[in-house]
């Protein structure tokens, strides 16, 4: 699965709470699972990457007469092999870290599932319409009062 899938589950439907527990575990499974072969990915570029720049030092070194450690440098940043290494290995510590992010809200989804079966499991959502808050019981009130006073007067 794409990154842009696994989005799509982090949203939960409090009406659907049991689904979501029910699939929480396998979603955590696939996407700590793409995370680590994304990491695995990022780390064999990356030792590619410091395997070609290795490479690429003895080279200057040989082709360079009393070459300076600046020189060396420019040498390995500028050969295409570094360059073309060193943008792999770029995307590929994206996708992990994007990956890891992705983990780590999935994480925070099974919080927010527990914390919403226990509010569930209190009627915490069957009674959520009926609540009131100060201010809409001082307007009720006032409307009371309102009527209450009309009816008086007449």
């Amino acid at each position: 699965m794409k990154i842009s899938e696994f989005r799509k589950y982090l949203s939960i439907d409090k009406l659907a709470l049991d689904e979501a527990v029910i699939h929480q575990a396998s979603l955590f499974y696939e996407v700590a699972e793409a995370c680590a072969e994304a990491i695995a990915e990022r780390d064999a570029l990356k030792e590619t990457l410091e395997l070609i720049d290795a490479r690429l030092d003895a080279t200057a070194r040989r082709k360079l007469s009393e070459p300076k450690e600046a020189e060396v440098k420019a040498f390995i940043k500028t050969d295409p092999n570094h360059t073309a290494a060193h943008d792999d290995y770029l995307v590929a510590k994206l996708g992990a870290e994007q990956l890891t992010a992705l983990k780590d809200s999935f994480k925070q989804r099974a919080q927010a599932l527990r914390i919403l079966a226990d509010l569930y499991a209190s009627n915490y959502f069957d009674d959520a319409s009926i609540k009131t808050n100060a201010n809409q019981d001082r307007i009720v009130y006032q409307a009371s009062r309102a009527k209450l006073a009309a009816k008086r007067q007449k």
